[in-house]
């Protein structure tokens, strides 16, 4: 009965990591699309998809890795602030800290967006300002 609390804070975590995912996931998807406009919306979100794939499979063989190490057992965060070492938890912290920064450092540029102005100037219409999608034409 003790491993009840433990197992329901181990499933509210995953959870909430999926609706992140699950609610980041399109961002990433439109940013994708916008920064690769001439090629289609269908291979820039397969390559993305491919790349997270490649990232997972070794982000899995450091884990065993690192999991190994520790003699098979995962150590919290805390057990770096009392002198034990948490690896895998830290390799956790470190890519969150390495995403958080490549994410706010990124200005790519919006070439659909960029295109569609200069076809709107082009055409005598007033320039687009915003558009919801780009995966439906309007």
């Amino acid at each position: 009965m003790g491993d009840a609390s433990p197992r329901r804070a181990s499933r509210r975590r995953r959870q909430v990591l999926g609706a992140s995912l699950v609610a980041t996931s399109a961002v990433v998807m439109e940013a994708a699309v916008e920064c690769t406009h001439p090629t289609s919306p269908e291979v820039s979100t397969g390559l993305l998809f491919c790349g997270g794939n490649v990232v997972s499979v070794a982000s899995t063989y450091v884990f065993q890795a690192l999991l190994a190490r520790q003699g098979g057992r995962c150590q919290p965060l805390g057990g770096v602030l009392r002198g034990r070492g948490a690896p895998v938890a830290l390799f956790l912290v470190a890519n969150v800290l390495v995403s958080a920064s490549l994410l706010a450092s990124y200005r790519g540029p919006s070439r659909r967006l960029e295109a569609e102005r200069a076809r709107s100037i082009s055409a005598g219409g007033a320039p687009v300002l915003l558009r919801v999608s780009s995966f439906e034409p309007q």
